[in-house]
């Protein structure tokens, strides 16, 4: 698979999520987050990500 031209190790993640089925993979890389989705998976920050689980449970966060 050669999604990422620029780091060709992001690939790996991108297997992964595709081979599990994953809804979100959470990432810190440029790169992977350039793509903001792959397929059927939305890859999201670690703050978007934990952002958006305190908003679906009606949490505050600050």
């Amino acid at each position: 698979m050669h999604v990422v031209n620029d780091d060709a190790e992001d690939n790996k993640i991108l297997e992964c999520a595709l081979a599990v089925g994953a809804d979100i993979t959470v990432s810190g890389d440029k790169h992977l987050l350039a793509l903001g989705k792959f397929r059927k998976t939305r890859i999201l920050t670690p703050g978007e990500f934990f952002g958006s689980k305190v908003q679906k449970l009606g949490l505050v966060y600050n």
